[in-house]
């Protein structure tokens, strides 16, 4: 049997822009995406938080095809 999806988020990528569709299962695991925190706090010390843009707009989100892409260059240089 398979986790149980207890929310769907629809984010972006942060990098090419692609709709992402994150499936949230009830262990706290999710796929469709890669997820590297807020940018929220960093905005704030920078001033350019704007409280009118939802939390979400500052969650940094990668596709799957711009992880691996970003992957294969790291593996590239070592």
């Amino acid at each position: 049997m398979g986790k149980k999806v207890v929310a769907v988020l629809n984010r972006k990528c942060s990098v090419c822009g692609r709709p992402l569709k994150i499936k949230v299962f009830e262990d706290g695991t999710y796929e469709g995406g890669h997820y590297f925190g807020s940018l929220k706090e960093a905005m704030i010390e920078l001033g350019l938080y704007n409280p009118d843009v939802p939390d979400e707009e500052y969650e940094y989100w990668e596709c799957n095809q711009c992880y691996m892409k970003y992957a294969d260059e790291k593996h590239d240089l070592m």
